[in-house]
Formats: C-alpha cells, structure tokens, sequence
C-alpha cells in the first residue's frame, strides 16, 4: 500500500500543526495538534480528595487547576494513597491520580487512579500483571517479541501495541517498556515527597503523540516543510529517521501539494461525493450521527436493484473513511437505498464490516432494521475533527 505522511501547518488554522496520513493518494487519517496546548489529558497529579459524594460513588480531587475532578470511588482499591492507611478514601487524602478526560460541556473531567505511561510499542500500567498484546499483532510478531519480554519480568503490567509488529528488533521494544517502567516508578516513588496538587508527570499531547498512534506500517515515507520538525526527527522517528524528508518549494506549499485545506473542508462538510455520482448527507446530532445514501447523479442503468447493491457497497468504504477522519463516535445509522432481496442486504452488512474493520478504532456493526436503517456504535476516543478544530482552548 502507497502511504505517505506528511506533517505541516495550514494558514486557515495557524495554530495547528497537522499530521495527515495518505493511502493510495487519497487522506485516511488527520490529527490536528494545537502547537501550545493546554490538554491535561494522561498527566499524573498528586491530588488531594476535596470531598465525597457517597450516593454516586464519587470523589471529586483537586490537581491544583480551577475544576474538581470526578474520581470513582470504585476505581480506588489499589490507589496510590499517601501516607497510605486502611480503610476508604476520606477528605484530605493526597493521591496519585491521572486525567482521563478533559471537562465536557455536560460533564466534569475525570481521573483515574490506575497510572500509565505510553510509548510509541508499548504502554505500562501500574497495576503488576503480566505482559499483554495486541490482537492486531500477527502470530509470528507476537512470538518474537514474547520471546525478548519473556527474559525478565516486569514489575508493572505491560501492554504491547499495534505498533511494535513493525519494530525490526524486538529488543528495542523491551528496552522502550523498560525505561516506561521507569519513569513510573520515579512517579511514584516521588510523590511522598511532593506536596499535594502537584503535576507529577507531563504526558505528550502533541505531535510526537500523533505520530506515535499512527501505525509505522500504513506509511513508507513520511514529508515536512516545517525545519524544526525535520530538524529533530530523531526525537520524532527514532528507529525512522530517514523515512522523514524535507520539503521546500515556495511557489507549491506543501498543503496546497496535498490539497488538505479542501480535504478538510470536504471532512467537515454534510455533503460527501462518491464517484459513481452518489452521494452523502452526513448529520450530526446530540443523540447520534445520521448519514443518509443518495443515488444523485447514479446511473441507475436497467436493472434498479444491482444499482442500488453496488451504490451500497461503494458508501461503506466512503463512511469507513469519514468515521476516521471526523472521528465519529456513538451511535451511527446509515439510512441504506432499500433492497429487496435478503441476499444484498447480508452483502452489504458484510462489506460494512469488513471496510470499516480496517479503520482504527472500528465500530461495532449492529445489525440492518425492516425500515433499511442500519446500526453502528463505535467507542469514543478522542474529540471530533469540527470540535478540535473550533473549539477554544
């Protein structure tokens, strides 16, 4: 597969520094990262409990920011309290806590006292546990890379990620989990000697986090115009260094190369196009994401009902893409063109489940309703691109 990823500021969005990913010449995935963000989400804080809510389960703790963060008191049997003592939580208690999610319009952000640092292969957790992986690792990906962590154990839980099946020597990867571990146990042996509501680790919220969630194999080359990037692409692509070039042309930015200020409007916009004519009306809602298949400009061609089966077939990749790229999440119905036969009904819920299974993150396909609606929920993860992009930080 042809992947390419290129790294690069647009003037309609001067705060951003955006990493896009190309397949086949054509944009899959966009992360869009603020240059100074304000995000707290992974930071690790010493935080003190400011008061409990018993009939909900909750504590809300201060890190020493003006809002109090939810905790579930469920999500404390193993907290890091200090100076330790048995029995619940209790106002004034200092504890390890980090951010989960960032405050919402109807909700007040949240921690959790299970800690965990994230490499680009790896992710430590400090719960002790034995060493995870993957279920997108192939068997014999899996089986070399089992081999280097199964030399020493860990005392933390570790998970490997996606991403270390393209690691040519698995002994990087051990030696990435290891200095994770590390840095986790500094946290932690640290913090009764830090006083409350103080940050106790800085996550990378930024590009080097982007490019770390993108897998090294859905790209061969990766391309910038920014100086400084290419300038500290060993920090960025430290096993990668010269899959990174350098991209100077004054008279064709590289933006405008790519054509990403129209690729972005295109993935904030209501209408999508498909090739045969077709097309997309993409609806978001409070409640769920609607997205109704027209014929448009189709040639229907004599027999209706193969036209509709392939119109069908054609939408589940083009939605495939769209969940990505607008980061979609919740509850999805696809109004489908009708079909009668059963038979290209169970086809098209197939190709649905099988072009969106080969997106990050891919949703759960429910199943098609007698009204030819049919049903998606995929998890939320990270923000909406129309919500990254407009909201004020």
């Amino acid at each position: 597969m042809d992947g390419k990823l290129v790294i690069t500021r647009l003037p309609a969005y001067p705060e951003f520094i955006f990493a896009a990913l190309y397949q086949n010449h054509r944009l899959m995935q966009l992360f869009p990262v603020r240059e100074h963000t304000k995000s707290r989400r992974g930071n690790i804080y010493l935080a003190r409990v400011h008061g409990l809510v018993k009939n909900i389960s909750a504590a809300f703790v201060d890190i020493g920011e003006e809002d109090l963060y939810f905790l579930n008191l469920e999500d404390t049997a193993k907290a890091f309290v200090i100076p330790p003592h048995d029995g619940p939580l209790r106002p004034g208690d200092a504890l390890l806590v980090q951010v989960d999610k960032e405050a919402t319009k109807a909700k007040k952000p949240m921690v959790r006292t299970e800690l965990s640092i994230t490499g680009k292969y790896a992710v430590v957790f400090s719960t002790p546990g034995e060493v995870r992986y993957s279920a997108k690792l192939k068997v014999e990906e899996k089986a070399a890379i089992a081999r280097v962590m199964g030399e020493k154990p860990f005392p933390y839980q570790v998970t490997i990620r996606t991403n270390a099946g393209s690691c040519p020597q698995p002994e990087q990867i051990r030696g990435e989990a290891e200095a994770l571990a590390e840095k986790l146990d500094m946290v932690i042996r640290n913090a009764p000697y830090r006083p409350p509501k103080t940050r106790m680790y800085q996550a990378d919220n930024g590009l080097q986090a982007a490019i770390n969630d993108i897998y090294d194999t859905l790209y061969t080359e990766a391309v910038t115009d920014i100086r400084e990037i290419y300038d500290d692409r060993k920090r960025y692509f430290p096993l990668r260094q010269d899959c990174l070039q350098l991209y100077d042309d004054p008279l064709l930015p590289l933006f405008k190369l790519y054509r990403l200020e129209k690729e972005i409007k295109d993935a904030l916009s209501e209408k999508v196009y498909l090739k045969s004519g077709g097309y997309l009306i993409w609806q978001d809602t409070e409640a769920l994401t609607a997205v109704d298949i027209n014929t448009g400009g189709f040639d229907r061609g004599k027999d209706r009902e193969k036209t509709f089966l392939k119109l069908n077939m054609e939408a589940a990749a083009e939605i495939a893409r769209q969940l990505q790229l607008r980061n979609t999440s919740g509850m999805i119905l696809v109004d489908l063109i009708n079909m009668k036969d059963a038979a290209d009904e169970k086809a098209v819920l197939e190709t649905f489940a099988r072009e969106t299974g080969k997106i990050v993150n891919p949703p759960i396909i429910v199943d098609i309703t007698k009204l030819g609606l049919l049903e998606m929920t995929r998890k939320k993860l990270t923000k909406p691109l129309k919500q990254l992009l407009t909201e004020r930080e």
